[in-house]
């Protein structure tokens, strides 16, 4: 069913900055200018001096490491990171050691010192604006990924799934779900486009008619606007319109629609793609 804002789960939002100051100067010349006509030329002299240059690049490293290394708790944003809150120990235990990774090193540093700073903000039901934008994320990034299966865009498919990861943490489980096999079935596509052209040769007009997208489709219908999910006309699938309605009909009566119930004779062991995933999605 579509996926409201208050259905998100509580989360931080975390970002981690970590600088480089000192072991690094520049010396500026005197600057020449040359007039011609209306043209005006201008160039300076520049020395740029490190004083230890194995200190600095280790730094350097450092920094950007620590940068990223909540990355791997949560899911990156424009803001920062977004890190569930069942994540929170681990979160807290990454902080204590970036802090002493950073002291370890200013206490042996000669030049080049480090600076960390974490900032942690919780989110929760009540902090409207940063789940609607968070949920419009989300939906933007589907409608991308829709866009590159349709396209049979194997190097896009797979850059827009790279933007989709840790998305899954904070939505209910049933969209979440839908959401990983969106993932799961985009790069298997995008495999055999990558096969199918490079490979077989195949022309990216055939390769373009077999892609899709009822997987991404139903992720998509998974965690859209309520108030929009049954006016949406841009769904391939016929089974997707039938959902919205069904949804619709049912959120008075308190009818949830699933995805892998009982009473099909197929074996539900196989990959959740095109009819067999929409069929078995439509089970109540």
């Amino acid at each position: 069913m579509p996926t409201k804002r208050e259905d998100l789960k509580n989360c931080f939002l975390v970002a981690f900055k970590a600088g480089v100051h000192g072991g690094l100067s520049y010396r500026h010349s005197d600057g020449k200018v040359f007039v011609k006509g209306s043209a005006e030329e201008s160039s300076w002299k520049t020395d740029k001096l490190i004083n230890d240059k194995d200190e600095r690049n280790k730094a350097v490293c450092m920094a950007s490491q620590i940068k990223r290394s909540v990355n791997k708790l949560g899911r990156e944003n424009e803001l920062g990171t977004i890190v569930p809150v069942e994540n929170e120990e681990a979160l807290d235990d990454l902080i204590e050691k970036c802090k002493q990774d950073v002291a370890d090193f200013n206490a042996t540093g000669v030049y080049t010192h480090l600076r960390f700073t974490a900032l942690k903000f919780f989110i929760s039901g009540e902090n409207e604006v940063a789940l609607e934008d968070m949920l419009g994320d989300l939906r933007e990034t589907l409608d991308e990924l829709r866009s590159a299966v349709k396209s049979a865009d194997f190097q896009s498919i797979r850059s827009v799934v790279t933007k989709l990861k840790g998305f899954d943490m904070v939505l209910p489980k049933s969209a979440a779900e839908h959401l990983q096999r969106a993932i799961a079935d985009a790069r298997k596509q995008a495999t055999d486009v990558r096969k199918s052209l490079e490979e077989r040769g195949k022309d990216l007009e055939d390769v373009q008619r077999e892609m899709n997208t009822t997987c991404v489709d139903f992720a998509r219908f998974a965690v859209m606007d309520p108030s929009e999910a049954l006016e949406s006309d841009d769904f391939d699938n016929p089974l997707i319109k039938q959902m919205a309605e069904a949804h619709s009909e049912s959120r008075g009566a308190g009818v949830m629609l699933g995805g892998g119930g009982g009473g099909m004779d197929e074996d539900l062991s196989a990959p959740f793609t095109g009819e067999r995933y929409a069929r078995q999605v439509m089970i109540l």
